[in-house]
């Protein structure tokens, strides 16, 4: 990213096999800002290793990731990010998120997120959870009219969704997004 660019990213993976993705993201300029969003779903026996890279080396720039990953059947998940900020890269302001839910006890998430953090001026901050669905939730929305099904697939495609944030909700990219991703949690609600 040069000085001053925006760069807002969204991504979706539904893999039916082994897929490995790599995603670099590299400030290259001071006050660049980039904002990207992942919703992974791994179901059957498909595994993925996603690994995202945040690599500062040039000041005052942000970069923010917020991965949401759902793992049902004997679906698996890994998870490694990095946010990487180099000596020169002072006042960087860095996050990386990982949520996770599994849907069964065959399913898999390891998640890995890390920082490498050079100089002391900065603001970084990285995350991960994993657990299963809230029965309270279920509960709640089964008291509010839905049928158990109903109540989880709520639960699961709200989960996921919030990776996509970043898109605008109008944008042809949106609606492609919304589409692979249905199709794959189709798979993992069976």
């Amino acid at each position: 990213l040069a000085t001053h660019a925006q760069f807002y990213d969204a991504s979706v993976f539904v893999p039916s096999s082994v897929l490995r993705v790599v995603s670099n993201v590299t400030p290259e300029g001071e006050g660049a800002v980039a904002q990207c969003g992942t919703a992974i779903v791994a179901s059957g026996y498909s595994v993925i290793d996603y690994e995202p890279l945040q690599d500062h080396t040039h000041a005052n720039a942000q970069t923010h990731l917020r991965a949401k990953v759902i793992a049902g059947q004997r679906g698996r998940a890994v998870f490694q990010g990095l946010v990487n900020v180099e000596r020169e890269a002072v006042g960087t302001n860095a996050s990386q998120i990982n949520k996770n839910l599994v849907l069964s006890k065959r399913a898999r998430v390891d998640s890995m997120p890390r920082l490498r953090i050079l100089p002391d001026e900065v603001s970084c901050k990285h995350g991960s959870a994993t657990g299963e669905i809230d029965s309270k939730q279920i509960h709640y929305l089964m008291t509010r009219g839905f049928s158990e099904i109903e109540a989880k697939e709520l639960v699961v495609r709200g989960f996921v969704l919030e990776g996509l944030l970043q898109l605008p909700e109008a944008s042809p990219l949106s609606s492609w997004a919304s589409d692979i991703l249905s199709q794959g949690l189709d798979r993992v609600l069976k």
